[in-house]
């Protein structure tokens, strides 16, 4: 395309743009924008070389890229997981410390925690089942107990018609001793049962050293 002087001043602005954007008269303009490192033909897809890489911006699944979130200080399901370990912890009877080691945590912690009646309650609830769990159980290992003395003393008190007196002497002393043993284990069964009725009342035990 040519045309005078004149006929270039004539023109409309916006036709002269077009035209150097399509070469022009004089063929700068194409050659401006073929060299133009920004230009992307119209029939190319190829990425301009000043435009960032399509792969940084996305993730393989197509998705846009987001920076990695930083790591929570704290996750609820440990916290969960802690309280659950000193409920039981507590609940046995260990100090603030056993307690603190077994789940994780400070014996600091372990008084924060037990600063909240909700928590405070719940190891109290705990420590009663415990100890009706450990009396039933000191029960029944009890009435077993008395089940094998009371068939032992029937033995023992027929080796006391015995006809060799050696006999009937060993069985005495062994009476003597079984009686005595018997009334250490129920001064011990009774003071766990004691124990067991009284310690849910209260507070679990601090560790040494520690006062509330």
């Amino acid at each position: 395309m040519t045309g005078t002087d004149d006929d270039f001043q004539d023109r409309h602005p916006e036709d002269l743009e077009f035209e150097f954007q399509q070469g022009g008269d004089s063929g700068t303009g194409r050659d401006q924008t073929i060299n133009n490192p920004r230009h992307v033909p119209a029939d190319t897809d190829a990425t301009p070389c000043c435009a960032p890489p399509i792969e940084a911006a996305t993730k393989p699944g197509g998705s846009r890229w987001a920076p990695p979130e930083a790591p929570d200080q704290e996750h609820p399901e440990s916290g969960q997981a802690s309280d659950a370990v000193l409920l039981e912890a507590l609940g046995s009877d260990m100090t603030y410390e056993e307690a603190g080691r077994a789940a994780g945590v400070s014996s600091r912690t372990v008084a924060r925690r037990l600063d909240d009646p909700a928590f405070a309650a719940a190891v109290n609830s705990r420590r009663r089942e415990l100890a009706e769990e450990t009396i039933s159980h000191i029960r029944r290992l009890r009435a077993r107990r008395i089940r094998a003395a009371i068939d032992a003393q029937e033995v023992l008190l027929d080796l006391l018609h015995h006809d060799d007196p050696k006999v009937q002497l060993a069985a005495a002393r062994q009476l003597h001793t079984s009686r005595a043993a018997q009334h250490d284990i129920d001064l011990h069964e009774r003071l766990l049962a004691l124990e067991g009725r009284l310690e849910p009342m209260g507070q679990p035990r601090p560790p040494e050293g520690w006062t509330l």
